[in-house]
């Protein structure tokens, strides 16, 4: 009577066991089925195309009953009606399109198959000067006579339909002669310096640099017309003369660079010059006439040397 009762006890004991063995093994298998289901989702969708679905256009004259065949034996569960001989059709789950892909162009029924890819608006700034900027874009648009060399680029609009910067936030540092900080493409996108009061003339943050709100001015120069915006010489009386700061570094300044654009056509020549004071007499100097400039609504660079060297002290 013992031995029959540690028996029974034995097999329950082992056939409890069994259970739960496959239990866990149904388990594992629904879980890695589900996680496998996922990710053929996932890549699908990363590959431009929609999940679970195929467009296949069908040969003139095949018949259907071999059409509904070929179906049947890929996992087809629906198809709707794109045209006459085009169709869009839906697998079951579990089927990748690109083996059912594969299986439907291997068919005389089909002439093709493809993937229902997903499309999206090209990106493109509504900039109406944007045609001009043919290194993020060459059309082989022509440019001032100058023909380009179509997709000789960087493929911007490529690059701006995957990112903008939207989802993953990237900050620039641009070391160039400054910004427009009021532009309608950047006023909304310019860095602040979080630790720093603007204008207060105070070093807030403790890194010794005074307003650096959105970045520095390490030449110690101020920038006006070229950076920030364009000031017409001669179209007022407050624009008779146009100043900027340059801060004494301890030797001589032999020549200055400016960028002019020429407008009409000017009697008088344009004097760049240094002084001590706003006010005060031409240390040195240098005159840009109106033949120096061909007129045309474009910047070029004038670097010329001033009629005698001046000594800017350091720091002055």
């Amino acid at each position: 009577m013992l031995k029959n009762t540690i028996l029974k006890l034995l097999i329950l004991l082992i056939t409890f066991t069994t259970l739960l063995t496959t239990a866990a093994n149904l388990s594992a298998k629904t879980t890695s089925s589900k996680n496998s289901k996922k990710e053929v989702l996932i890549n699908e969708l990363r590959n431009g195309y929609m999940p679970g679905e195929i467009i296949v256009k069908y040969k003139k004259g095949a018949f259907q009953a071999s059409k509904e065949d070929l179906k049947a034996k890929s996992g087809v569960i629906k198809e709707e009606k794109i045209s006459k001989n085009l169709k869009l059709l839906k697998l079951q789950k579990g089927k990748t399109v690109k083996s059912v892909i594969d299986s439907f162009n291997s068919s005389s029924l089909v002439e093709y198959a493809q993937p229902n890819y997903i499309y999206k608006p090209a990106f493109t700034p509504n900039d109406s000067s944007f045609d001009d900027l043919w290194g993020l874009h060459n059309t082989g648009q022509n440019i001032e006579g100058s023909v380009g060399t179509v997709d000789a680029d960087i493929d911007a609009p490529e690059a701006w339909d995957l990112e903008r910067g939207f989802s993953n936030e990237v900050v620039v540092g641009v070391l160039d002669t400054g910004i427009d900080l009021n532009h309608p493409d950047l006023d909304s996108m310019i860095w602040q310096n979080p630790g720093e009061i603007a204008d207060n003339g105070i070093d807030d943050d403790n890194n010794g640099y005074i307003d650096d709100i959105n970045g520095y001015n390490w030449a110690g120069i101020s920038q006006i017309g070229y950076g920030d915006t364009e000031l017409y010489l001669g179209e007022s009386e407050d624009l008779q003369n146009i100043a900027q700061s340059i801060v004494g570094k301890g030797s001589y300044i032999t020549t200055i660079s400016v960028n002019l654009a020429r407008f009409g056509d000017p009697v008088f020549p344009v004097r760049v010059s240094l002084r001590s004071s706003l006010n005060g007499a031409d240390l040195g100097y240098y005159d840009v006439q109106q033949s120096e400039l061909l007129p045309r609504r474009r910047y070029y660079t004038i670097e010329k040397s001033l009629n005698t060297p001046v000594l800017a002290l350091d720091g002055s």
